[in-house]
C-alpha cells in the first residue's frame, strides 16, 4: 500500500511547503509595510501578496482532494506530474500577482493556456476596491463599506410578515391586519 501512495504523499508535503512559503511572504510584507493583524488592507503590493496567499490557501484543499482521489483511484504517477505543475503554477500565479497584478496571467513567464481567468477577477476586484474608496463609500485603511446611519422603510407585503401582529424593525414598524 504504502508504494501506491509515496508520489502523492511527496506532492502533500511540497504543496504544504509552498503554502508555508506563501504565507511567511505575507508575515515578511506586513513587517516592511507596517501592517498589523487583522488588518487586511494597506498598499497596493502587501493587498496583492494577500491576495495571492489567500487565494492559493482557498484553492489547496480542492487540489489536495483532487490529487488523492486522482492518485488512488486512477494513476498515481500522472496524479503526482499534474500536481507537481499545480504546484509550479502556483508559484509562478504568486510570484506574478506580487509583481503586479496586470502581469499575473497565471505566470505569463509560464505560458500555461487559458490561465488568465482567476487573476482577471482578483484585478476587476481590487480595482473596484480603489473605486469605492475614491467615491468614499470604504473608509481609507478599511475594506468594509460605509453603510447610512439609518436606512429607509421599505413596506412589506403582508405575507412577508410573521404571524404575530406587528413587525418593529430599526425606526419602521410593520403590522398585519387580522384575515
Amino acid at each position: 500500500m504504502l508504494d501506491q501512495i509515496h508520489l502523492l504523499a511527496a506532492v502533500t508535503v511540497l504543496g504544504v511547503l509552498e503554502q508555508a512559503y506563501f504565507l511567511l511572504q505575507v508575515i515578511y510584507a506586513r513587517r516592511v509595510f507596517g501592517i498589523s493583524p487583522p488588518k487586511i488592507s494597506g498598499p497596493p503590493e502587501f493587498e496583492r501578496i494577500f491576495r495571492a496567499q489567500v487565494n492559493s490557501s482557498e484553492y489547496f484543499p480542492i487540489f489536495l482532494a483532487l490529487l488523492w482521489q486522482a492518485g488512488l483511484f486512477f494513476h498515481q504517477g500522472l496524479a503526482a506530474a499534474l500536481g507537481l505543475l499545480y504546484l509550479y503554477a502556483r508559484y509562478c500565479y504568486f510570484m506574478g500577482y506580487r509583481a503586479s497584478s496586470s502581469k499575473s496571467s497565471l505566470c505569463a513567464k509560464c505560458s500555461i493556456p487559458g490561465s488568465s481567468i482567476m487573476p482577471d477577477a482578483e484585478t476587476t476586484m481590487l480595482q473596484n476596491k480603489e473605486n469605492f474608496r475614491k467615491t468614499g463609500h470604504i473608509k481609507a485603511n478599511s475594506s468594509q463599506p460605509e453603510l447610512p446611519s439609518e436606512l429607509p422603510c421599505v413596506p412589506l407585503p403582508p405575507a412577508a410578515l410573521p404571524s404575530a401582529q406587528a413587525l418593529n424593525v430599526g425606526s419602521c414598524q410593520f403590522s398585519k391586519a387580522h384575515t
